[in-house]
This record gives structure tokens, sequence and C-alpha cells, in this order.
């Protein structure tokens, strides 16, 4: 239950929003850098709660492996990627064929930059077994955190975890 006065997360009810709520409930992610569920800062929390009840497309990277977490939205990007690699797994594996474009986009802010923004951008990704040719509108920003565990892990960094909206132009 979220506790609007000290902004805390209990339990999975965090985990609310459709199919991603169900299978971020069930993915075992004490085998990522993310670790187990219970162990999840409160930002990380908030964040995700966010994520999943949003109904435009939104992809979080998480930490300096930019580990996915993604919403019902998403689905349709990844294509035959969903779950896997897509769920718990670094970007840059998922991602692999369009990574060398969109890495300098995600890490400005995850170093400290400012947030990026592009808009109508060319990407040839492979998310049905083939090749295709999209276009895509979307920013990468930092994610803000009240964690002092969180900020002191990326005080050189600054928050070093970022959000991105999708928006197909096809």
């Amino acid at each position: 239950m979220l506790d609007i006065r000290e902004n805390k997360t209990s339990g999975t009810e965090f985990l609310s929003g459709g199919e991603m709520g169900r299978l971020i409930q069930e993915f075992d992610w004490s085998k990522t850098s993310l670790g187990a569920r219970d162990t999840w800062s409160e930002s990380l929390k908030n964040v995700v709660s966010m994520v999943l009840v949003n109904r435009f497309p939104m992809l979080l990277w998480w930490g300096k492996e930019y580990i996915q977490i993604y919403n019902d939205a998403y689905i349709p990007i990844l294509g035959m990627k969903h779950p896997s690699p897509g769920l718990g797994h670094p970007g840059w594996t998922c991602w692999e064929e369009i990574w060398d474009v969109i890495a300098p986009l995600v890490d400005s802010p995850f170093r400290g930059g400012p947030p990026s923004w592009v808009d109508d951008i060319l990407l040839k990704m492979n998310r049905n077994n083939r090749l295709e040719e999209t276009h895509f509108c979307f920013g990468y920003s930092a994610v803000p955190s009240g964690d002092r565990d969180h900020q002191r892990d990326h005080q050189q960094t600054t928050d070093g975890d970022v959000a991105k909206a999708w928006q197909s132009k096809m």
C-alpha cells in the first residue's frame, strides 16, 4: 500500500499493472544487479509503480547495467524480445543492433548531463527476427532519488537511473 504521507510502499502492491506487473513479480531479480525485490529502494519501487500504471510506452533503465523494466504499452516496441531479453536484462543486450546510436543519448543523463530528446529518429531494429526501419520520438532523463543509500552509490554519476518514453511514428 502506498502511504502518501511517508511515501512508502509495502509488499508487492507497487506492482499493479497488467501483464508486466505479474511478470515483474514472477521474475527472479536476485540474479540481477538490482537484487531481490524486497531489497529494492523506495525510489525504485515508486518509479516502477509509475511506469506500470502509465498507458504511454515506458522503459526504465536502472543502475549501471541499465537493467530494463517496462510497462504493458512498451511490449509491442520489443516485439519478440518480450519478455526476454527485454525484462531484467541490460539494455545493450536487448538493443545491441541500435546501441551505438542510443548509448550516447542515455549516457548523457546517466553521467549527470542534461536529459536527451530525439524526434523522428530512424532506427533499424530487430524486433521480429528481421531488421525493420522504425521511426521514434523519445527522451531520456535521470530519475531523482531521495534514497540516501542510492545517492551514495551514484555520487560521481548523479543518479544514474534513466527513464525513457517512446512514441512510435510508424
